[in-house]
C-alpha cells in the first residue's frame, strides 16, 4: 500500500529473489562458464545459437566415415539423411531447421517446405520456376560449405561495433552480468552479495564483477558503444519511420520518448550484394522488425514549451544521423504531439528540406491507428455507461470479479470446475470492460451453475459467499442480452487494436483495410439503426450481429448504435486524414501480394481511381527526385531494362455485410486511366508482374530483394514502407515498463541512470543479445532498493537544458 513503511531489503533476501533469476541467465546459457575456454572457443559460443547448431551439424556431417560396418545398412541410410543438403548448391536458396530429429528446408522466397530425403533435382526446378531472378544470380563458384565469418555476417543484419564484438569475447562473463542487470532492473548492489560472489567465482572465477561502481560504469560504457552500434545501423539505411510519445511520470518529471523503425543495410550496396539473401533486410532474429528507443529526454517538472519539445526531438535526430533520413513520423493522437510534429516539419523541416524531406514531398504524418480506435471505443462506451441498465450490469460483473478473486475460497471454489476468471476490471477503461463482459457472457450459464452448487451444498462459508454474490451472478434476461449485443457489435474494435499491437500486422499498409473497414462498419451501423436488415458476409468480417438478436429489446439496440454512431463521427475525421496522405495507398500498392488490385476491392471503384491517382501522383515526385539526387552525386541511373503467417487484413468489400436489396455500383472509365498513367518503366514492369502468394512482411522484402536490381528506385520505397509503424504502441510499452521501474519506492533513482538502463535493454534486445524477448521484469512491493544508487557515479553526461531555460 502506498505510504506504508518498506522493510529493508538484506543480502539474503536479494538473493532470495534473484534464484530463478540467475537460474534462467546464468546456469541456462552458461555464459559465464565459457570465460575458461580458450579465446577459439569463446569466439564460437559468442556467436548465435542458431548459426552454433548449423556449424554443428556441417561438422558431424563431415566426420561422417563413408565406410560401411558389417550389417549396418540402416545406420548407412541415417548417414545418408544426416548428410542431406549440407553439401548442395542449393544451400544459398533454402534454410535447414531440424524438427523432431528430422530435417526440413524452407524456402527463403515463398516458404515452401521440403522433408529430409527430398530430391534436389525437385528443389532446384522449384527455385528455377518460381524465383528465377535469385537462379540467375547464383553464383556458382561459392563455396558450398560458407566460411564462418561471412556466415556470421550474414545472420547478423544488425551489426555492433568493432568493441562491443571485442567486448564479448574477451569478457563475455561481465557482459552476461550487466544484461542480467538490466533485464531484470536489479540493484546495483546485488553483485557485492555473498550468493552472487559464490555463484560467479564457480561460473568463472576469472572475470567477474564484485562492485557495484564497476557495474555502473561498465553499464555507462556499454550504453556508449551500444549507441555507437545504432548509430552504425542507421547509418546504412534511409526513410526512416520515427514514433514519438509523452510520458508523465508519479514523481511529475515527463519524459520524451524517440524510437525508430528502419530497414536494416538498405542503403549500403556492398552488403545487400554479399550477403545472397534477403535476411539481410531483416533483425538478427529473422524478423521484419527493426524498432529501437533512440532516447529518452527528460522534460522536467515544469511546464515545457512547443520550443523545448522540439529543440530536444532535433538534438536526439542530430546526435543519430536521422535528421536526413526522416520521412515519416507516427503519433499519437493528442495536442502535445500534434504541437511538435508542426513545430518540427513546418519550423525546420521545412526551411533546411533534408534528403527525406524532398524524396517525400514532406515528412508525412501518420496518426496512430491504435490511438483512434481506442478513442472511438472509449468515446462510445462513455454514452453507454449513462444508460442504467449498461451500467449497473457492468458495476455487478466488475464487482462479482473483485469478490471472485480477493475471496480464496471463491477463487478456490472457481478453480475446481476449470471456470474462466472474470477480469477485473478497475479502471473502467473500454478494453478491459469488453474483455470484463465477453468473458462473462461466454461464461454465463457456468457461474449460474456454480452459484447454485455452493447453495446447495450447505457449507457455511459456502452459503456467505453466495449471499454475497447472488445480485452479481442473477442478471436480468434483458441485461444479459443487451450485454451480449454490446460483446459481439464491438468485437470489432478489440480484433484489430490486438492485431495491430502485434510487429506482424503493424506496418503501414494495414493502415487502408483498417480504416476502410470500420468504414463500412459504421455506414452498415446507420443503416441498421434506420431499420435494414443487415445480410451475413460472405467472408471475412461479419456485420450481421448489429441486427440483434429477437429477444434484444429495440431501445436497448437503439442506445449502443447511438453510441457506435458517435465513435463513426471521430472515424470520418480520420478518414480525411488518410484520404489526403497517398503513402498510405502507395504501401498497398506496393505489396506484391496486394497492388493496385486490392485498392478496388476495399473501395468504391470511383474513390479507388482518384486514390490511385494520387499515390501515382506521389510516385512520379519520388521517381523525379531520385534521379536528381543520381546526377547531382555522380551516380549512373537505374537501369530500367535491367512460411511466416499473413500480416494483412485486406478485404473485399463486396464479400462483407450488405443490406438486402443494395447492389454493387458498376466499375469506373477512369479506372484504367488511374492504373495506367505514367511512362516509367520501372511503374509499368512492376504492374505486370504477378501477385506475389506470400502474404507476410518477410515474405514481400524477400519478393523486393529478388528484383531489386529491376526495380532499384521502387525497392528502397517498398522496403521503407514495410518498415513504417502504423501505431505507436511500441513507444506505449516502453511507457509502460518506464511506470513500474519509477513508481514512488523508486522516485529517488537519477534520470541518467534509469535512461541508461532502460535505453541499453532496448539496445541488449533488439541486438539478439537474450536470443529473442528478456522475461519481464519482477518487481516486489518491499524493494526499497535504488537499482542505482544516488551516490554511484552519473552515466550520461549528454543533459538537455532544463525546461526553464527556455522561453
Amino acid at each position: 500500500m502506498r505510504g506504508a513503511p518498506v522493510p529493508s531489503v538484506s543480502a539474503q533476501d536479494t538473493s532470495i529473489r534473484l534464484a530463478f533469476t540467475l537460474e534462467m541467465r546464468l546456469t541456462g546459457s552458461a555464459a559465464l562458464a565459457a570465460q575458461n575456454m580458450s579465446p577459439e572457443e569463446r569466439s564460437q559460443n559468442s556467436r548465435p545459437s542458431s548459426l552454433r547448431e548449423e556449424f554443428r551439424l556441417e561438422e558431424r556431417g563431415d566426420s561422417l566415415s563413408s565406410k560401411h560396418s558389417p550389417g549396418t545398412e540402416l545406420q548407412n541410410v541415417s548417414r545418408a539423411g544426416k548428410m542431406w543438403m549440407l553439401k548442395s548448391s542449393l544451400r544459398s536458396f533454402f534454410e535447414l531447421k531440424t524438427l523432431n530429429g528430422r530435417k526440413e528446408a524452407r524456402c527463403l522466397y515463398c516458404d515452401k517446405r521440403y522433408s529430409e530425403g527430398e530430391s534436389t533435382g525437385n528443389m532446384a526446378k522449384h527455385v528455377r520456376a518460381l524465383h528465377p531472378a535469385a537462379w540467375e544470380t547464383k553464383d556458382s563458384n561459392v563455396l558450398k560449405v560458407l566460411p564462418r565469418d561471412v556466415a556470421l555476417e550474414r545472420l547478423e543484419p544488425l551489426r555492433v561495433s568493432q568493441w562491443i564484438a571485442d567486448e564479448r569475447r574477451r569478457n563475455l562473463g561481465e557482459v552476461e552480468t550487466a544484461m542480467l542487470a538490466v533485464e531484470q532492473f536489479l540493484p546495483a548492489s546485488f553483485v557485492q552479495s555473498a550468493s552472487w560472489a559464490r555463484w560467479s567465482d564457480r561460473c568463472s572465477p576469472r572475470s567477474n564483477i564484485k562492485s557495484s561502481t564497476t557495474l555502473i560504469k561498465k553499464l555507462g560504457t556499454y550504453q556508449k558503444h551500444m549507441n555507437k552500434s545504432l548509430q552504425m545501423n542507421v547509418r546504412d539505411s534511409q526513410f526512416a519511420n520515427i514514433q514519438l510519445g509523452i510520458w508523465t511520470s508519479d514523481t511529475g518529471e515527463s519524459f520524451l520518448g524517440v524510437m525508430v523503425s528502419f530497414a536494416p543495410n538498405l542503403w549500403n550496396k556492398k552488403m545487400l550484394e554479399q550477403a545472397k539473401t534477403f535476411k539481410i533486410l531483416l533483425n538478427n532474429c529473422g524478423q521484419a522488425q527493426s524498432t529501437h528507443l533512440v532516447d529518452l529526454v527528460n522534460l522536467g517538472a515544469e511546464n515545457y514549451t512547443r520550443k523545448h519539445l522540439r529543440d530536444a526531438l532535433i538534438l536526439v535526430l542530430e546526435r543519430y544521423e536521422l535528421k536526413d533520413k526522416t520521412a515519416t513520423i507516427t503519433v499519437a493522437n493528442n495536442s502535445c504531439n500534434e504541437s511538435l510534429f508542426t513545430a518540427l516539419v513546418y519550423s525546420v523541416f521545412g526551411s533546411s528540406k533534408p534528403f527525406a524531406h524532398r524524396m517525400f514531398g514532406k515528412t508525412r504524418k501518420i496518426y496512430c491507428m491504435i490511438d483512434l480506435l481506442n478513442s472511438q471505443a472509449e468515446r462510445a462506451i462513455n454514452l453507454l455507461f449513462c444508460y442504467p441498465v449498461f451500467f449497473d450490469a457492468c458495476d455487478r460483473i466488475n464487482n462479482f470479479a473483485k469478490a471472485a478473486r480477493l475471496t480464496s475460497h471463491g477463487s478456490t471454489c472457481l478453480e475446481i470446475p476449470e471456470i474462466a476468471f472474470v477480469p477485473e476490471n478497475s479502471q473502467f477503461r473500454w478494453s478491459s470492460v469488453w474483455s470484463q463482459l465477453n468473458t462473462f457472457i461466454r461464461n454465463y450459464f457456468q457461474y449460474e451453475a456454480w452459484h447454485v452448487q455452493m447453495i446447495e451444498n450447505g457449507q457455511e462459508l459456502q452459503e456467505e459467499l453466495a449471499s454475497r454474490l447472488r445480485s452479481c451472478v442473477n442478471l436480468e434476461s434483458r441485461a444479459i442480452e443487451l450485454l451480449e449485443y454490446f460483446v459481439k457489435t464491438f468485437a470489432i474494435f478489440y480484433d484489430l487494436v490486438t492485431k495491430l499491437q502485434q510487429d506482424g500486422f503493424d506496418h503501414l499498409a494495414n493502415g487502408v483495410p483498417a480504416s476502410y473497414l470500420l468504414e463500412s462498419f459504421h455506414r452498415m451501423c446507420v443503416k441498421a439503426s434506420n431499420g435494414a436488415r443487415v445480410t451475413k458476409s460472405r467472408a471475412g468480417y461479419d456485420f450481421s450481429c448489429l441486427n440483434g438478436s429477437a429477444s434484444l429489446k429495440l431501445e436497448d439496440k437503439e442506445i449502443v448504435l447511438d453510441a457506435l454512431r458517435l465513435a463513426g463521427c471521430t472515424h470520418q475525421e480520420f478518414m480525411s486524414h488518410v484520404r489526403n496522405n497517398p503513402l498510405y495507398y502507395v504501401a498497398v500498392i506496393l505489396d506484391p501480394s496486394a497492388k493496385i488490385d486490392t485498392i478496388y476491392t476495399m473501395m468504391s471503384s470511383e474513390e479507388a481511381s482518384e486514390r490511385v491517382f494520387e499515390a501515382k501522383i506521389f510516385l512520379d515526385g519520388y521517381f523525379k527526385k531520385y534521379r536528381e539526387n543520381s546526377l547531382s552525386q555522380g551516380q549512373p541511373l537505374p537501369d530500367e531494362n535491367s512460411n511466416h503467417s499473413s500480416s494483412n487484413i485486406y478485404f473485399d468489400r463486396r464479400c462483407l455485410s450488405t443490406t438486402r436489396n443494395e447492389q454493387e455500383s458498376g466499375g469506373d472509365p477512369n479506372e484504367e486511366k488511374a492504373r495506367s498513367l505514367g511512362c516509367v518503366d520501372e511503374w509499368s514492369k512492376y504492374q505486370e508482374e504477378p501477385l506475389h502468394p506470400a502474404k507476410s512482411r518477410e515474405g514481400a522484402i524477400a519478393w523486393w530483394y529478388e528484383r531489386r536490381q529491376k526495380y532499384p528506385m521502387l525497392f528502397e520505397l517498398a522496403v521503407s514502407l514495410l518498415y513504417t509503424r502504423l501505431s505507436a504502441c511500441s513507444i506505449e510499452q516502453c511507457f509502460q515498463l518506464a511506470a513500474k521501474v519509477m513508481r514512488d519506492d523508486r522516485k529517488r533513482l537519477k534520470y541518467n541512470n534509469f535512461k541508461t538502463l532502460m535505453v541499453l535493454r532496448d539496445r541488449f534486445t533488439n541486438f539478439g543479445f537474450f536470443d529473442g524477448q528478456p522475461s519481464d521484469p519482477v518487481f516486489s512491493d518491499g524493494d526499497s532498493d535504488d537499482l542505482l544508487a544516488a551516490e554511484d557515479v552519473a552515466l550520461d553526461d549528454q543533459n538537455l537544458p532544463e525546461s526553464g531555460d527556455d522561453t
